[in-house]
C-alpha cells in the first residue's frame, strides 16, 4: 500500500485518507437533495414552486431593471419556466410559461403595466416569446425526466441491494474516501457514515486476513493487471462477532504519460456468514459420519469374528467329532445336537440381520413389525415399551414405512441410552393434518431425565441428524419436546399420497 500511495503523491494527488474530509458537507448536501426530491411527489408543492420561481424572477427582474436595461428583460422568466419544468414536470411548467407570458405582456411590453398592445411590433413579439417559454418548459420538462428516471434507477438498484443483500462499496483513491450503501454498513455491522476511509474499512477486517486483504488492494491497484480482485475474508463486529463476507472489486484506471493510474474502485460484498457455518458443519458431519461408517463396520467384524465365527468353528469341531464316532448308539444324539446348534447360529445371524436392516414390515406391515420391535427392546432393555396403533390406512408406502420404522428403532434406542427410563410407549396413528391428504404420525414417548433441546442439537450425536434427514426426504415434520426431570416426546408426522 505505501508504494500506491507514493505513486499517488509523485502524480500530485493526495491519497492521506485524512479523517477531516468534506464528507460532513457532503453528508449534509446529499441530506439536503434528498428532501427536496422527497417533496417532488406532492403536486401541491411543484405547482407552488412554479408560481414562486415566476414570482422571484419578475421581483429579480424589475429590481435589476436599472442595471440590465431592456435587453435581458425574459432571461430571468426564461429561467424561472426552465427551473419549474427541472422541479415540477410538465404541467408545472407550462403554468410557469403562461404566468410568464402574462406578466411579460404586463410589465415589459409597450405600453408598461398595461395588457393594451402598441402595435404588430409588440403582438410578434409576445407571440415569439410564448413559443419560447413553451419550448423552456419542454426542455425543462425533459429535465425533469430524465432526473426522475434516474431516481427512479436509483431507487431499484437500492432496492434489488437491499433484496440481495449486497452491499456497495465505492472507494475514491484520490482522497481516500469510502462509501457504502445502506446495507454495506449493515454487512459491516456499523452504523451509516462510520467507515469514512480504506484505513477504516481494513481495520474490520480479522487479523488474519488481514495480510492477504492488504496483498489483494494491491494487485486490484496494479497498472498491470486486470483491475480485478475478490476474496472471502472475516469481519470482526464491536460485539466481538465474526462475519464472513466475499467481496469482489474493479478498479477504474486513468491514462498518464507514466502509464495507467487507479483512481477509482468499486465494489460488492455479501454477507456469507450463514454459508461458512453450513460448510463447516457439513465438513464436521462428514467426518462424523466416516468415524460412524468405521465403527460400524468394526463393530459387524467383532460380531462375525468374536460370536458367529466362534460359534461356526465350534460346529466344525462337533461335525468332525461325530464323523470319527463309529459308534452307532451315539449318532442320533449327536445328529439332535448338531441340529440344535445350527438353528442357534442360524437364529444369531438372523438377530444380527435384523438390527441392521428389519424386513419385517414388508413381511407383516408397519404396525406388526413395530409391535414386534417394543416387544423385543423390552425383553433386551428391561424397560416396558407400550405399542399401540389407532386410525391407521388400509396402506403404507413402504418408504415411509422404513422412515416410521428406522425413527422408532433410533428414538427407544436413545432412550435405553441416555434416558433412564422406566417406561415408553410407542404411538401410531393416522391423523388428519390442516391439508386435505391424512397423514401417519409416530410418537415415542419415555419418563426419563429429560434433556435440553439446544444441547442435544449442538452436540455430535448423529440419531437426531439421521432423524431429520429421513423426515425430510418424505416431507414430513419432526417434533422434539423435553423437559429435564420428565421426560421426552419424539413426533415425526408424514403426509400421505393421495392415492393412499
Amino acid at each position: 500500500m505505501a508504494t500506491i500511495r507514493e505513486e499517488f503523491r509523485s502524480a500530485g494527488l493526495d491519497p492521506g485518507l485524512n479523517e477531516d474530509s468534506s464528507l460532513g458537507v457532503d453528508k449534509a448536501w446529499a441530506t439536503w437533495w434528498k428532501s427536496i426530491r422527497s417533496h417532488q411527489e406532492s403536486a401541491v408543492w411543484r405547482y407552488s414552486v412554479a408560481v414562486v420561481l415566476v414570482s422571484i424572477a419578475l421581483g429579480a427582474r424589475l429590481l435589476l431593471e436599472p442595471l440590465v436595461g431592456p435587453n435581458l428583460r425574459f432571461l430571468f422568466v426564461a429561467l424561472a419556466i426552465l427551473l419549474a419544468g427541472r422541479f415540477g414536470g410538465l404541467l408545472p411548467s407550462l403554468i410557469a410559461a403562461a404566468l410568464s407570458v402574462i406578466c411579460a405582456w404586463y410589465f415589459f411590453l409597450d405600453p408598461e403595466f398595461s395588457f393594451a398592445l402598441k402595435g404588430p411590433q409588440e403582438l410578434l413579439a409576445l407571440a415569439v416569446f410564448s413559443s419560447a417559454a413553451i419550448l423552456v418548459a419542454l426542455l425543462g420538462c425533459q429535465f425533469y425526466d430524465s432526473m426522475k428516471t434516474k431516481t427512479l434507477s436509483e431507487e431499484r438498484l437500492r432496492l434489488a441491494t437491499e433484496t440481495a443483500h449486497v452491499g456497495i462499496a465505492d472507494l475514491d483513491l484520490a482522497s481516500g474516501q469510502i462509501v457504502y450503501n445502506e446495507e454495506g454498513y449493515r454487512i459491516m455491522c456499523r452504523p451509516a457514515g462510520s467507515i469514512r476511509s480504506i484505513s477504516d474499512a481494513l481495520g474490520l477486517v480479522h487479523p488474519d486476513d488481514r495480510g492477504r486483504t492488504n496483498s489483494l488492494m494491491a494487485q486490484l491497484m496494479d497498472p498491470a493487471g486486470d483491475g480485478r480482485a475478490h476474496d472471502e475474508i472475516r469481519i470482526v463486529c464491536p460485539d466481538g462477532e465474526i462475519r464472513w463476507v466475499a467481496w469482489n472489486s474493479q478498479a477504474v484506471f486513468r491514462p498518464t504519460a507514466s502509464g495507467r493510474l487507479p483512481v477509482r474502485s468499486i465494489g460488492a460484498f455479501m454477507d456469507i456468514t450463514d454459508r461458512k457455518l453450513a460448510e463447516d458443519r457439513l465438513r464436521a458431519l462428514a467426518g462424523q459420519l466416516l468415524t460412524a461408517q468405521e465403527e460400524e463396520r468394526s463393530r459387524i467384524a467383532r460380531e462375525l469374528h468374536d460370536d458367529v465365527t466362534q460359534r461356526l468353528a465350534v460346529l466344525g469341531m462337533r461335525v468332525d467329532e461325530a464323523r470319527r464316532d463309529q459308534d452307532p448308539a451315539n449318532h442320533d444324539n449327536r445328529m439332535r445336537a448338531l441340529h440344535d446348534d445350527i438353528l442357534n447360529v442360524t437364529e444369531h445371524v438372523r438377530n444380527l440381520s435384523h438390527a441392521y436392516h428389519s424386513s419385517d414390515f414388508e413381511i407383516t406391515g408397519l404396525p406388526a413389525a413395530l409391535e414386534s420391535h417394543c416387544r423385543e427392546f423390552s425383553e433386551h432393555s428391561g424397560i416396558p415399551t407400550q405399542f399401540s396403533a389407532r386410525d391407521l390406512p388400509a396402506s403404507i408406502p413402504r418408504e415411509v414405512s422404513i422412515v416410521l420404522y428406522r425413527t422408532a428403532q433410533e428414538a427407544l434406542h436413545n432412550v435405553l441410552k441416555h434416558s433412564g427410563a422406566k417406561n415408553a410407549t410407542v404411538l401410531l396413528a393416522g391423523v388428519q393434518t390442516d391439508d386435505r391428504n391424512p397423514s401417519l404420525s409416530l410418537t415415542v414417548i419415555d419418563d426419563g431425565k429429560g434433556f435440553l433441546i439446544d444441547d442435544v442439537r449442538n452436540g455430535s450425536g448423529l440419531g437426531l441428524l439421521g432423524i431429520e434427514e429421513r423426515t425430510r426426504r418424505v416431507n414430513g415434520t419432526l417434533s422434539i419436546s423435553s423437559i429435564p426431570g420428565e421426560g421426552t416426546r419424539v413426533q415425526v408426522v408424514v403426509p400421505l399420497p393421495e392415492d393412499e
